[in-house]
């Protein structure tokens, strides 16, 4: 079939333009009634616009406004003319660069998950004998029976998540531990699952998810992803049906994580209730991850894109890529920045002059997804606790289980020595 090439240097009205590429995609949608055509819109307004042409008339803002013709006129227009223009913009099929795949040694990625379980149970031994003291004194009961070992406390607690197993079930397990000298001794399940419910233990987990990324600072330690996800309570309920089908699910705990986009590794990770902001949680989320590495990057969705988050990320020496929002008016009560500051202003001219360079780098913040898919792959997508300190601690407990695996992917992959005990003596240096 021939196709028509249009001359780019042929003056066209914009409106015409536009009116063939309405004409192109929706000339089956395109209804007349009474005289009356119904062209389909082309923003988010849901009730077509209506059309007539004897006079040429249309309801949209830009005929009301200007009174001039249209795009929905032009295309009616057009589309009656049997313009061979529409035939044209029907065939042109946009080319679409090839994305480069990043390929991957599959012998090497199936060494590493068959041998998952026998990693994971000296790393995590490694990784527990790195809790603080100073942590572990406000978790110790001041009355009532004696406190158990936290290392064998959060041996247990990380490897009951691990294996997806109710505690019950996991008491056979842990005796096997206690002979492979992992753990000193076999606590009881409802222990493991008090203790989750103590607040005191939320400051040693999160310690830990730092002390279990550590390893990989120094591999693409330039980018940082954030992004939030959340988990149910109730294994019967998902996220995504709560998020888009309207189910109610009262128990529920939302996550914000700054993430590696090559290793997948969780830098820092803050809890909230189901209804915190995502851009107020930037900034801490930054000074977490950026006492053990050096951030060149940051990469986040329109939910970050405030004036503050911008200057947060400036003043850490990186380069924000995060796209801007549409314009809007100001909530009630709050007025409008007048002067927005240099460093916002930079931001925007690199977004609009230099859209394919962002595009470029903001394309990596897809990687975010895939942790939070690897996170709940591996360790489930609800948690199995019902009050809210114990959910938050199970969604810690799932994190530093997939630090680990992310580590145990590394030293296969990339050939890295996972020393936690080495990297935990040059953060102290530092």
């Amino acid at each position: 079939m021939d196709v028509i090439r249009i001359d780019p240097r042929e003056r066209v009205d914009p409106r015409e333009r536009a009116g063939i590429r309405i004409a192109a995609r929706h000339s089956k949608r395109m209804l007349l009634k009474d005289g009356v055509w119904r062209v389909p819109a082309q923003t988010k307004r849901n009730d077509p616009y209506e059309v007539s042409l004897d006079p040429p008339h249309c309801n949209c803002p830009d005929h009301l406004i200007n009174r001039k013709k249209c795009k929905h006129i032009w295309a009616i227009e057009l589309l009656q003319k049997g313009d061979p223009r529409i035939a044209a913009e029907t065939h042109v099929q946009p080319v679409r660069p090839r994305q480069a795949a990043i390929p991957r040694d599959w012998a090497v990625y199936n060494a590493a998950k068959t041998n998952k379980v026998l990693e994971f149970e000296p790393l995590l031994y490694d990784l527990c004998r790195l809790i603080s003291p100073a942590l572990v004194e406000r978790l110790k009961r001041q009355r009532g029976r004696p406190p158990v070992a936290i290392e064998d406390l959060v041996f247990s607690a990380v490897y009951k998540i691990f294996l997806r197993m109710p505690g019950r079930d996991l008491k056979s397990i842990l005796i096997k531990l206690q002979k492979d000298d992992y753990i000193d001794m076999v606590m009881h399940w409802n222990t493991i699952s008090s203790y989750l419910n103590n607040e005191n233990l939320t400051p040693i987990l999160k310690d830990l998810i730092i002390k279990s990324s550590l390893p990989l600072a120094s591999v693409h330690g330039h980018p940082i992803a954030i992004d939030s996800t959340s988990f149910a309570g109730s294994r019967f309920t998902r996220w995504n049906e709560i998020k888009y089908r309207g189910q109610h699910e009262p128990r529920l705990v939302k996550l914000h994580v700054a993430c590696d986009p090559w290793t997948h590794v969780i830098t820092a990770a803050l809890i909230f209730g189901r209804d915190a902001d995502d851009a107020s949680q930037l900034a801490e989320l930054l000074d977490i991850t950026a006492r053990d590495r050096a951030i060149r990057e940051v990469l986040a969705d329109k939910a970050y894109s405030t004036v503050e988050n911008l200057e947060k990320i400036v003043s850490i020496g990186a380069t924000p890529f995060i796209p801007f929002r549409e314009r809007r008016p100001p909530k009630s009560g709050r007025p409008r920045r007048q002067n927005p500051s240099q460093i916002w202003r930079m931001a925007l001219l690199s977004y609009n002059f230099d859209r394919d360079r962002f595009l470029k780098r903001y394309h990596q913040r897809s990687n975010a997804e895939t942790v939070f898919m690897m996170l709940k792959t591996n360790t489930g997508d609800n948690v199995r606790s019902k009050n809210y300190t114990a959910m938050a601690n199970e969604v810690y407990l799932k994190i530093i289980c997939h630090n680990i695996w992310c580590t145990i992917v590394s030293m296969y992959e990339l050939g890295i020595v996972a020393d936690f005990f080495g990297h935990q003596q040059i953060a102290a240096a530092e």
